[in-house]
C-alpha cells in the first residue's frame, strides 16, 4: 500500500491483504449471526467489530487517497533541511524523539499482535479470539486451524497497516511542526547563518510558509475524517467496556491455573486439580508430622497454630470449590441474566459503573498485596538462609539434611503458587458476585421508582420486569 509503489507485486500484496481482512470480517459476521444468543453476544462482539471498522478506514485511506499521499510525500521533499540555519539552531530533538517513539510504538504493536495470535494455544478449544465470540463449541479441527492461520495473517497485516498509517502521520506532523518553528525564527530578527538580505529573507519565509500551509491542508484532507472515526471507535470500545457487566474472567483465570475452573472438566484440568490438592495435603502432613516429632511443649503449639489454621481455611476453600462446582457454574451462568449497566441510559450507567470500577481497583490492590505477602514468606527462606521453610517447619530442631531441606523448599514454593491462585480466585469470585448483586439491587430500586429511564417499557411492563428481576436477584 505504499503510495510510491504501483508495481504488479505491490498490487498482489495489496489485494491479498484486503482479501485477508475481508475474510476475517465475513467469518466474524457469520459467527455472530449463527451463534447469536442475546445482547451479551453482541456486547462481546462489539470491541472486535469496532476495531475492524477502524482498520477498514485505514486501508480505505491508503487505497482511495493514494495519489494525495504521494503528493504529500513530494511536498515534503521541498521542506527546509534541519541544518538550514546552521549549527546555532538545533531542530534534531523532535525528530530523534519521533524515531524512538516510532520504534517503541511498532515494537509494542507487534508484541500485542503476537499475544493475540498465540492466545489460541492456551485455549482448550483452540479458538481464535478475533473471529470467535459466539456461544458454541468449535466446529471442526480443520476449520479451527484455518481460522487460526487466518487470524495470524490478519493480525500482522493489521500491524503493518496501523504502524504504517499512524507513524506516517507522526512523521508528517513532526516535519510540519519543525518547519513552523524554523519559520518563526526566519520571520524574526535572529541570526540564521544565511547571507540573505532582509527582503529576500522575508520573501523566502512567506513562500515557505505558504508551502507548509499547503502541506498541512493536504494532511488534514487525508487524515481528518480518519482520525474522527478512530476517536469514535475508541469511544465506543471504551463505552462497551464501561457499560458492560463486570466479567468473571479475572478470578476464573486464577482458578483455572490450579484446575478449579467451574466450567472445565478436561483431563489436564483434573490433573492440575489433583496436583494442587496433593500439594496441600503434603504440606499439611509435613507440618503436622513436624509438630508431633519436634514438639517441645505449648510454645511449639502456639507457634504452629499461626500456620496450621490458615492451611485449614484454605482446605475449606478447596472443599467449597470442589463440592459446589456445579452450583458455582450455575451462578456464573445466571449472571448472564443480570441487566447491563447501560440498561437505563448513560446517566444511570455511569453511576452504576462506579461500583464496578471501585471493585476492579480494589481487587487489583488485593491481588498485589496477597501475591507480595505470599512471595515474602518464600523469600525469607531463600534470602535469609533460615534452616527450614516457615510454612511447614515450626518445631524446635535445627536444620535438615540437604535432601529434605530441598524437598521442603520445593513444597513451600508450590504451596505458595497454589495459595496465590486459590485465594485470588475464590475471593475474587465473591467480590464480583457481591458487586453484581449490589449494582442490580440499585437498578431494581430505580426500576421501581418514578424517575425516567431510557427504555421502551410501559408503566405496567416496567413494574413486572422490576418484580421479576428483583426475585431473580434475591434467588
Amino acid at each position: 500500500m505504499s503510495p510510491h509503489d504501483s508495481g504488479t507485486f505491490a498490487r498482489i500484496r495489496k489485494i491479498f491483504s484486503i482479501l485477508v481482512y475481508t475474510s476475517t470480517v465475513v467469518l466474524s459476521m457469520a459467527e455472530l449471526f449463527f451463534n447469536y444468543k442475546d445482547l451479551e453476544t453482541v456486547i462481546r462482539a462489539t470491541e472486535s467489530f469496532f476495531t475492524q471498522y477502524g482498520l477498514a478506514w485505514k486501508i480505505a485511506v491508503f487505497v482511495v487517497y493514494k495519489t494525495e499521499l504521494a503528493q504529500i510525500i513530494r511536498l515534503c521533499d521541498n521542506l527546509w533541511p534541519l541544518d538550514e540555519f546552521g549549527t546555532g539552531h538545533n531542530f534534531q530533538f523532535l525528530h530523534k524523539f519521533l524515531r524512538r517513539f516510532f520504534l517503541l510504538y511498532t515494537g509494542n504493536l507487534a508484541l500485542l499482535c503476537t499475544q493475540f495470535a498465540v492466545t489460541a494455544f492456551f485455549d482448550d478449544q483452540f479458538k481464535s479470539v478475533m473471529v470467535y465470540y459466539g456461544e458454541k463449541e468449535s466446529r471442526s479441527q480443520i476449520y479451527d486451524n484455518f481460522v487460526f492461520t487466518l487470524q495470524v495473517i490478519y493480525l500482522y497485516v493489521g500491524c503493518f497497516v496501523v504502524a504504517g498509517f499512524d507513524c506516517f502521520f507522526f512523521y508528517l506532523l513532526g516535519h510540519a511542526v519543525t518547519e513552523l518553528k524554523m519559520l518563526t525564527i526566519s520571520f524574526s530578527c535572529k541570526e540564521i547563518g544565511r547571507n540573505w538580505g532582509y527582503e529576500e529573507r522575508f520573501k523566502c519565509s512567506v513562500k515557505h510558509h505558504i508551502h507548509v500551509l499547503e502541506l498541512l491542508d493536504k494532511i488534514n484532507k487525508v487524515y481528518s475524517v480518519m482520525l474522527l472515526n478512530q476517536h469514535l471507535c475508541s469511544l465506543f470500545v471504551q463505552l462497551t467496556q464501561v457499560m458492560d457487566k463486570v466479567e468473571f474472567s479475572d478470578p476464573l483465570f486464577f482458578l483455572n491455573v490450579i484446575g478449579m475452573h467451574p466450567f472445565k472438566a478436561d483431563k489436564f484440568s483434573k490433573f492440575r486439580l489433583a496436583f494442587s490438592i496433593a500439594v496441600y495435603f503434603a504440606v499439611i502432613f509435613s507440618g503436622v508430622l513436624e509438630l508431633i516429632v519436634n514438639s517441645q511443649g505449648l510454645e511449639t503449639y502456639a507457634r504452629a497454630s499461626d500456620t496450621l489454621i490458615p492451611q485449614c481455611q484454605l482446605v475449606c476453600k478447596i472443599f467449597v470449590l470442589a463440592k459446589y462446582k456445579k452450583q458455582i457454574a450455575r451462578l456464573l451462568n445466571g449472571s448472564q441474566r443480570f441487566w447491563d449497566l447501560g440498561q437505563f441510559g448513560a446517566r444511570y450507567g455511569n453511576s452504576f459503573g462506579k461500583t464496578h470500577k471501585y471493585l476492579k481497583s480494589f481487587f487489583l490492590l488485593y491481588k498485589v498485596m496477597l501475591t507480595f505477602t505470599c512471595l515474602q514468606f518464600l523469600a525469607v527462606k531463600i534470602i535469609f538462609k533460615i534452616p527450614k521453610p516457615i510454612a511447614i517447619s515450626f518445631g524446635e530442631t535445627k536444620g535438615l539434611e540437604p535432601l529434605y531441606d530441598h524437598l521442603y523448599l520445593v513444597l513451600h514454593a508450590m504451596i505458595t503458587l497454589v495459595t496465590i491462585n486459590l485465594v485470588n480466585g475464590f475471593d475474587g469470585l465473591f467480590f464480583y458476585f457481591i458487586g453484581h448483586v449490589l449494582t442490580e439491587l440499585k437498578m431494581v430500586k430505580v426500576a421501581f421508582g418514578d424517575s425516567p429511564i431510557e427504555t421502551n417499557w410501559s408503566e405496567e411492563k416496567r413494574f413486572k420486569f422490576a418484580v421479576r428481576h428483583h426475585r431473580f436477584v434475591l434467588e
